[in-house]
């Protein structure tokens, strides 16, 4: 529970109290009027957060779009992409409903770079460099930002723009601060619930001999959601002279959990009014375990629909894996005022890393089929005799399996000095400095397939379990 929201609540229960106190002295002339002394309460809205977003907008020396905790807070946001997809100039890739890559200015989230607490977060997955925000939990994020243009003393690493990610600082707060948070959802297609819960807590200490120049701030999130989806994909299968003619019909069944966890504890020290140092730690975690199964036919000719064709071949795939993505983050810096000369650096290290251990990558198993068609171009339907819906009627095609680790590390240090004049009563300031980073990237990848069995022994009868459970057509076993 949020301190600021008690503030409010005690606020509510008083003006009951003291409406209640008047309805009665008009109902009862005779009672003598009490004086009542109640305690000052401050109530904190949303304004102040607003106004430090649009502050830090207007003063950006770059086109800049920020979003702070209160704001992501009012929305059911799950992770840093679905935040981000409420600014201005930015659009979100979803999957399976969850916001993951982002997009700059229409250009592709490979483009774009990301940036927490001021070092650069390498990508966990293999074939890109774009990283999936969906790993980041809201909960532990202070505030986002989307830089459209670069400066001098940002990194030329993006075409898009540059995500910045800050996380929550004890001095964010005046004080002891505290939060936290319960939630709950359900999911009808697989009757299950999923639990979320998070907290944060800050306080700032006096240490040596200084007053308040010490902050703590730690911030917790976990997540399990258990979900499951179902879809018909026609995707690029299409034949478009004359008639829309469509040449191969897939539906599809997925049964997924995710399992987010993030954590972060950062440490602020101010030694006198013209230095301070920082130390800026980030864990997160995002599991995500699915199990596919598919059901396709591939049309011998592209046909219209509720035209029946012979000769065509019926497939039934699985796919089941489980994947682990994790991102660390860890930096130490600070700043220094000597006269007009401002010092500032830092060392980051952050680590992101893959892991998707032996599963099955494809399990495919095909068959012959006559008398098979589609209903509708809107919303296609197969339509098939009853040999599709038995399993003996499919024989093992191939089986692919794989194994997968990567892992993506940037080491950085960098300085800045800066030095403050007046050209004609105007403040100006120069600013130079340098930084070197280290960036190294490796992926290792096992697979293995097995293909053209040649024999129509190895039937999907000898595997099958039970009827899916699939809401938009007859499925079948799988």
């Amino acid at each position: 529970m949020n301190k600021q929201q008690t503030a409010v609540s005690r606020t509510i229960f008083k003006r009951r109290f003291i409406a209640l106190a008047i309805s009665t002295a008009i109902s009862s002339p005779m009672v003598l009027a009490e004086d009542v002394n109640l305690e000052r309460v401050s109530v904190i809205g949303q304004a102040e957060q607003i106004n430090k977003a649009l502050t830090e907008q207007r003063n950006s020396n770059s086109i800049e779009s920020v979003v702070h905790a209160d704001g992501i807070g009012q929305l059911p946001d799950d992770n840093a992409a679905e935040a981000l997809e409420r600014l201005p100039g930015v659009s979100v890739e979803n999957d399976q409903g969850e916001g993951r890559f982002v997009t700059v200015r229409g250009l592709a989230p490979e483009l774009n770079a990301v940036n927490i607490n001021g070092t650069n977060v390498p990508s966990p997955e293999s074939g890109t460099r774009a990283v999936a925000l969906d790993v980041l939990p809201s909960e532990l994020v202070q505030s986002l930002s989307v830089v459209k243009t670069l400066t001098p003393d940002m990194d030329a690493n993006s075409l898009g723009g540059t995500i910045n990610v800050k996380s929550l600082s004890a001095f964010d707060h005046d004080g002891l601060f505290y939060t936290l948070s319960a939630e709950g959802s359900y999911d009808d297609n697989i009757e299950e619930t999923s639990p979320k819960g998070s907290g944060a807590v800050s306080n700032i200490f006096s240490i040596g001999d200084g007053v308040d120049n010490f902050g703590v701030a730690a911030a917790l999130s976990w997540q399990k959601r258990q979900f499951g989806s179902d879809n018909v994909e026609t995707g690029g299968k299409w034949d478009f002279t004359g008639q829309p003619r469509l040449e191969e019909l897939e539906q599809r069944d997925y049964d997924i959990e995710r399992e987010r966890l993030g954590l972060g504890v950062n440490f602020d020290y101010k030694a006198d009014i013209y230095s301070n140092y920082y130390l800026r730690t980030l864990y997160s975690r995002f599991t995500d375990t699915e199990t596919r199964n598919a059901a396709g036919m591939e049309f011998a000719n592209a046909q219209l629909p509720s035209e029946s064709g012979n000769g065509a071949t019926g497939y039934r795939e699985l796919k089941d894996r489980k994947e682990t993505q994790e991102i660390q983050s860890y930096v130490l810096g600070g700043e220094k005022i000597i006269g007009l000369w401002t010092i500032d650096g830092q060392i980051g290290y952050s680590r992101a890393s893959e892991d998707t251990p032996g599963h099955i990558a494809g399990a495919k198993f095909e068959g012959d089929f006559d008398n098979v068609g589609f209903t509708s171009t809107s919303k296609p339907k197969l339509f098939a005799g009853s040999d599709y819906y038995d399993p003996s009627s499919f024989s093992l095609d191939k089986v692919e399996w794989e194994e997968q680790k990567t892992t993506d590390t940037e080491k950085n240090v960098k300085i800045d000095l800066a030095r403050d004049f007046t050209i004609h009563n105007y403040a100006s300031q120069v600013k130079f400095g340098g930084k070197l980073s280290r960036r190294e990237k490796d992926n290792d990848t096992n697979a293995w397939e097995f293909d053209s069995f040649g024999s129509n022994d190895t039937s999907l009868g000898a595997f099958a379990g039970s009827n899916v459970d699939y809401s938009l057509d007859n499925y079948g076993p799988a």
